[in-house]
């Protein structure tokens, strides 16, 4: 039995209950603010349908109907507190307590009681008609998985699977589990198990996109989205999960269009607000980007943290945001949030970089090194952290991280790193011989360049400083510093030392 259907009866059997209680009541006008909630209910007019259900309590403050629909459209709209306390004021009116403790739970995890949700005595699954302890059960493991207490989380998915093996449900909740200990190969052979049940599960394709995607397996994953968005054109995850990678692939208009309909199905969700803003500033709007960004920021900062708290994705994004919109202090929070949640991440990276302009170098590094320790290839937090350890004056720390930067990719960008890190040892043979490497594969490292005309310069070998000047102009046209050098080159060449960075003159 799907939980759609489950869900469809339930709201059958509160309609028929409901018509026999307010015929009791008398209260025809009642009735039909209920029934016409219930219908909006069911078009997904959650405004209209809240709106109907606090006439109709008006009217009848103890019809438990009333609380019940108005609980469960409540949590639609992300009211989480009050949905709570629609669905203990219908248990206290004696409402079936199998009609609400789903959406009870539901209503707790959303508030961050992870935590309350396996232990409270309202949520006790004895006694509970079979489905309905499934659904709960599944809620409950959802919940350990968010505080990492993976054990009780497995345990949890292997009740539910023992009342129920042919429900989805049952399989797809163990793949957050695997994913977070990065066993990709038994999360997708969940996600099939459950293909084979549910063919058409949007959400099972969705998983199964997000587990290619983390993989780096794009074309996969986007087909895995595409047919989650052809079961279901309203699915959002995978919405955003497709315009991220159109974002990444420079696909700009394809991204634009998943983004429009995110705005659509989920005005209020800040993540199509953030796509919007990266999309913004990718076309050179830097005033509708911090519109969007300001968007964002607005609302997510009135929401408690305790609500947040296990929410990492939505931690990250007011961060971001925040840090888009360089207001450090506030992102910090977040982030740092994060980071507990997803330690050895790329939020190190971030964080260092608010360190480092803060300017707090020492805790930079100590950021940079746990990363690279459980990222050792990534090049960029390599530069970052012999560029913070530079800024210290260890040199050879400098030197020897970006040998291994090169080790993992070579780049122009690593090489000219390299140049000037040996450079400031005082290793100008080395370091002219990484600058030249690095500027002749790419003529855009102006660093490169101007530290080969100083030491071209020192060296005597004016010939050869002019040489790259004019490399440089060529590359640069616009750029006024790279003219005034080689105007100096050529007018004042004894002065030239004057129109170089320090750094490119120092042994």
């Amino acid at each position: 039995m799907t939980r759609k259907f489950l869900w469809r009866q339930s709201l059958l059997s509160l309609l028929m209950a409901s018509g026999a209680a307010f015929a009791q009541s008398g209260s025809d006008k009642a009735a039909r603010f209920y029934e016409d909630a219930l219908d909006r209910y069911e078009r997904r007019d959650i405004p209209g349908a809240i709106i109907q259900l606090k006439n109709a309590l008006q009217i009848d403050k103890q019809s438990l109907q009333v609380h019940v629909l108005l609980g469960k459209a409540l949590l639609a709209n992300s009211e989480v507190v009050a949905a709570e306390f629609q669905f203990d004021e219908a248990m206290r009116l004696g409402v079936n307590k199998a009609e609400v403790i789903v959406p009870l739970a539901k209503a707790m995890v959303a508030q961050g009681k992870q935590g309350q949700v396996m232990d409270d005595p309202r949520l006790k699954a004895s006694g509970l008609p079979s489905a309905i302890q499934l659904q709960l059960l599944l809620v409950q493991a959802s919940a350990a998985t968010d505080i990492g207490d993976t054990r009780r989380a497995a345990e949890l998915v292997q009740e539910a699977r023992a009342i129920d093996a042919r429900e989805p449900g049952v399989w797809l909740a163990e793949v957050p589990l695997r994913i977070r200990n990065r066993q990709f190969t038994e999360a997708l052979a969940l996600v099939d198990q459950a293909l084979k049940l549910n063919p058409s599960l949007s959400e099972a394709h969705y998983l199964k996109g997000s587990i290619l995607h983390v993989q780096g397996q794009i074309p996969a994953a986007l087909s895995a989205y595409d047919r989650a968005i052809a079961l279901d054109s309203g699915h959002v995850e995978t919405r955003l999960a497709r315009a991220g990678i159109a974002l990444d692939q420079g696909r700009d208009k394809d991204a634009q269009a998943d983004v429009r309909e995110l705005l659509l199905l989920a005005a209020s969700d800040p993540r199509g607000t953030y796509l919007q803003a990266l999309l913004a500033e990718r076309a050179g709007d830097v005033k509708g980007a911090k519109e969007a960004l300001k968007q964002v920021t607005d609302l997510l900062d009135p929401v408690p943290i305790g609500f947040i708290r296990y929410r990492t994705q939505i931690l990250i994004l007011n961060g971001l945001a925040h840090y888009g919109l360089n207001e450090y202090e506030k992102a910090k929070p977040y982030l740092e949030m994060a980071l507990r949640q997803q330690p050895g991440s790329p939020l190190n990276k971030l964080l260092a970089q608010i360190s480092l302009a803060e300017p707090n170098v020492a805790h930079a590094i100590e950021l940079l090194e746990a990363y690279t320790r459980a990222q050792p290839g990534d090049g960029q937090a390599l530069v970052m952290l012999a560029s913070a350890h530079m800024t210290q004056g260890r040199h050879a720390k400098a030197t020897a991280l970006m040998q291994e930067a090169l080790r993992a990719k070579e780049t122009p960008a690593f090489r000219t790193f390299l140049g000037l890190s040996l450079m400031r040892t005082g290793r100008d043979g080395n370091a002219t011989t990484e600058l030249e490497r690095a500027y002749k594969s790419d003529p855009r490292q102006i660093y490169a360049g101007m530290a080969l005309v100083g030491i071209y310069l020192r060296n005597d070998q004016a010939g050869k400083a002019v040489v790259i000047s004019d490399g440089l102009v060529k590359s640069n046209p616009r750029n006024p510093s790279m003219l005034g050098l080689r105007g100096l080159l050529l007018t004042r060449p004894s002065e030239m030392t004057t129109a170089l960075p320090a750094w490119s003159l120092r042994r």
